[in-house]
């Protein structure tokens, strides 16, 4: 039978923190790649990615107290698997919540289904580029730069290119003598 047990107490952590509790994403909107489009505002959103900044701050923490400890070689051992083991806890917990965060967040803002987006400083939700959207972009702008006004005469575009189809004899323009067609 399935239990709810850790799903009531994501609900209970949820319902205990108060906007003051809030942690606020860190990363500043890219203004290359990323266009803002909302405000989250709701307080499940900010409060499921406050509990995923909980346990990444919890993570780091452990870390550091682990490193800052003097501790017998022995103990350390013993203290770094407890520390691994809590951590990769922490970590799947907060993968989980992250993935409700990105649902509910699609949930309340269907335009984010079609793109890709973040969120960043200030609860500002972008739509983001990707590289390969980038790319895709610069291929077609290049294309489009270097798309003949007509297909019929490329030479009216691009220097060099012969206006007219070549004959047997003709010489090319540009090309060594004795390669010809």
């Amino acid at each position: 039978m399935l239990s709810w047990t850790w799903m009531q107490k994501i609900e209970a952590e949820i319902a205990s923190l108060k906007p003051e509790d809030y942690i606020e994403p860190s990363k500043e909107i890219d203004e290359m790649t990323e266009t803002p489009v909302a405000v989250v505002t709701s307080h499940e959103l900010r409060a499921l990615f406050t509990l995923v900044e909980q346990r990444r701050q919890r993570c780091i923490k452990m870390a550091e107290d682990l490193n800052n400890t003097p501790l017998t070689r022995q103990q350390y051992e013993i203290k770094s698997q407890e520390s691994a083991i809590n951590s990769v806890f922490l970590i799947r917990e907060a993968k989980v919540i992250m993935e409700l965060f990105w649902l509910s967040l699609e949930n309340d803002h269907p335009e984010t289904q079609k793109n890709n987006y973040g969120i960043r400083k200030g609860w500002q939700l972008v739509i983001t580029q990707n590289q390969q959207n980038i790319d895709q972009n610069i291929g077609s702008l290049l294309e489009h730069l270097l798309r003949a006004p007509s297909r019929e005469s490329p030479a009216e575009f691009i220097p060099g290119i012969p206006t007219k189809p070549l004959s047997k004899g003709d010489k090319p323009i540009n090309q060594p003598p004795g390669q010809y067609l």
